[in-house]
């Protein structure tokens, strides 16, 4: 075995000389910081939104599911727990665009291990029309929230995990309700 000062010279000649070794270091280390630099807020923020959505999703599943064994137990996809939402509840039916695109974020960022949403993922967040028209009544006459993609991310996280939670709760059927036009519009319209 060298000893430490000829094992060091002796990688700083095969990799060329001083120079060459240090402008290589250095550039494995802006490589590296690349990397492991990346804003842990941006990356949390994502992965909370993902996981939280995750949650309910599991609950609002297991509910409308009785007899199914916890989904913890079966380890599904996040794609096959979406599988499993029914299609023709109104309610939930339509954020299935919106947690596909939730999930797809998620998987790129730990993928690429890099924040990366952009003004097309914001724009295809805010094409899922309930979602936009909630988030546009809400906001009447209130300080604007930020309209960031990540922020309209994490508003749709919300968003669609509410909806999550209450389809288990007993208020559920007013989002149905909702769909529907009030009875006397009905009845006017049948005369």
């Amino acid at each position: 075995m060298l000893e430490p000062q000829e094992y060091a010279a002796r990688v700083i000649e095969l990799h060329g000389g001083r120079e060459q070794f240090i402008a290589y270091t250095d550039e494995r280390l802006r490589s590296f910081n690349a990397i492991w630099e990346q804003d842990a807020g941006r990356i949390g923020r994502v992965l909370r939104a993902h996981l939280a959505v995750e949650h309910f999703l599991e609950r609002y599943i297991s509910f409308i599911n009785p007899h199914l064994p916890p989904l913890e137990n079966i380890r599904l996809t996040f794609n096959q727990k979406l599988e499993m939402l029914p299609d023709d509840e109104p309610s939930i039916s339509f954020l299935k665009p919106g947690l596909r695109k939730l999930n797809s974020l998620r998987n790129r960022m730990a993928h690429r291990l890099q924040v990366e949403i952009s003004d097309e993922d914001r724009a295809a967040i805010l094409a899922i029309p309930m979602f936009n028209a909630m988030r546009t009544a809400l906001a009447k006459g209130k300080v604007p929230k930020p309209d960031d993609p990540l922020s309209v991310l994490e508003d749709f996280a919300m968003f669609a995990a509410n909806l999550l939670h209450g389809g288990s709760d007993p208020s559920k059927d007013f989002w149905a309700q909702a769909a529907e036009p009030p009875k006397r519009e009905a009845q006017q319209a049948a005369t």
